[in-house]
């Protein structure tokens, strides 16, 4: 599957969020249990399955951590200004139009794949961790329609 890395990037702000909201489900789920009229054991299955669901996801982002830790602190911030959409001082004064800035971002992406392989968190494995969730799915869809555009205005420059 290409571009689960540019997935994972543009999903980690998202991913405490995410958790979140799980807890709030398990919560209101557990709560409303007493008027809803299915069986207490499907009940119960709901709850584990959104359990293990944000148990994925705090693993997920315990992973990504890891492997943000590893890079240098002007690095990691070119990445956050890019797939965060981090905005503050220290981000301003950055070169986002030369070349230099483009290609950096083309080498810190290749790093950030390496080391998810380095920790054989590679494309099966994404799909059958996460693409599970309709949040991942309409993110990878996005991405790829980014990366087709991207495509055809290379192409029309070329000509």
């Amino acid at each position: 599957m290409k571009y689960y890395q540019k997935v994972l990037l543009y999903a980690y702000p998202n991913l405490e969020k995410m958790i979140k909201h799980i807890d709030k489900m398990v919560l209101s789920k557990a709560l409303a249990s007493y008027s809803i009229y299915t069986p207490c054991f499907t009940q119960a299955e709901e709850i584990v399955k959104y359990t293990l669901g944000k148990e994925k996801l705090l693993l997920l982002k315990k992973e990504l951590e890891e492997i943000f830790a590893t890079f240098n602190k002007e690095d990691f911030i070119y990445l956050e200004y890019k797939y965060f959409k981090r905005r503050d001082k220290e981000t301003e004064s950055l070169d986002t139009v030369s070349r230099k800035y483009f290609r950096r971002q083309n080498k810190l992406l290749m790093l950030f794949s390496k080391k998810l392989m380095d920790k054989n968190l590679n494309s099966e494995w994404f799909r059958e961790n996460y693409f599970i969730y309709p949040y991942f799915k309409e993110l990878l869809k996005k991405v790829e329609r980014q990366e087709e555009r991207v495509s055809r205005d290379r192409l029309k420059k070329a000509v």
